[in-house]
């Protein structure tokens, strides 16, 4: 299991298994920003810096930070640091980040909601796999156990179910979801990330 997912409580990660995915398209836009601050100005006294898009590619990035630089009330100018960040969810922003690696973590952002905010999190010491998101994301559950009921139903084993088992016994004959659920997080099969709205970001590292 990955040791970097927060801890949640066994009663917060199954849930009720009433709900179902819920689409990031639901959540409110994000508009991931960075404050870029002039270096050589701070260390004066000046406070001077822009706020930037960040969910752009690096080239246009610098662009405006190098007009930022260009404009500072500090002779020769030419360091900057990131001083502060907006709508980046669960992921931290760090002053001496690379603006290529901000840049990727706004992008997918935009493009998938804070569910990639938390895979950055979860993925900060190994950058790389950014680009694995998206087919390590499951999807956004109320619960775990909602997810494992829908895979139950997707894989048509309550139909192979309904097709062998007499209609009398039928309601005594289930798959255990919670149970099911339970044994792919504990054994690590399935990573479970607190959602900010509520219910879990799933991630399947098998993959």
């Amino acid at each position: 299991m990955n040791e970097k997912f927060p801890q949640t409580n066994s009663d917060e990660i199954l849930g009720a298994a009433a709900d179902t995915e819920t689409s990031h398209e639901q959540e409110a836009q994000a508009e991931p920003r960075v404050y870029v601050a002039c270096l050589a100005a701070y260390s004066r006294g000046d406070l001077h810096g822009v706020w930037l898009d960040a969910a752009r590619e690096p080239e246009a990035i610098y662009e405006d930070i190098h007009a930022m630089l260009a404009d500072s009330p500090a002779p020769d100018a030419e360091e900057f640091a990131i001083h502060d960040s907006e709508d980046f969810g669960s992921c931290t922003v760090r002053e001496h980040d690379s603006i290529e690696l901000v840049s990727k973590i706004a992008r997918g952002i935009k493009q998938h909601g804070y569910a990639f905010a938390a895979w950055a999190d979860v993925q900060e010491d190994s950058p790389e796999l950014l680009d694995h998101f998206s087919e390590a994301y499951a999807g956004h559950f109320s619960s775990l156990e909602a997810y494992t009921e829908q895979e139950i139903a997707e894989r048509g084993y309550c139909d192979v179910l309904d097709r062998v088992v007499p209609a009398d016994w039928r309601s005594y004959v289930t798959i255990d979801a919670r149970a099911m659920a339970n044994d792919w997080h504990q054994g690590g099969d399935i990573n479970v990330y607190p959602a900010p709205e509520g219910g879990v970001y799933l991630f399947d590292e098998r993959v």
